[in-house]
């Protein structure tokens, strides 16, 4: 797990160059966490909010060993939303950018 000393409840609050380094420091524990445990693949995950599974309301990202058969459930799976909501959606972010 990776956390910034800073104080920032999540990504909405924290500064852009800490939380830019919060994930450069991600990359290197990753990294390592590879080499020492010879993990497959390794899930880097950061929650906003109760609603997307934050328990501690202080920014952290947590780096997740994955292997081909554990059973960790972190998925998402592209494609099965409305293809007309997600442009409509994308359309207002673009405006708000």
């Amino acid at each position: 797990m990776v956390i910034p000393k800073s104080h920032a409840a999540n990504v909405f609050e924290i500064d852009d160059e800490l939380l830019a380094h919060a994930h450069i420091v991600a990359k290197k524990v990753a990294t390592a966490l590879k080499e020492a445990t010879g993990c497959e693949g390794v899930n880097i995950l950061q929650n906003n909010g109760e609603i997307a599974g934050q328990s501690v309301f202080h920014l952290h990202i947590h780096v997740i060993p994955r292997y081909s058969k554990d059973d960790a459930n972190i998925k998402w799976t592209p494609g099965t939303q409305d293809v007309d909501k997600l442009n409509a959606i994308a359309e207002k972010v673009q405006k708000i950018l």
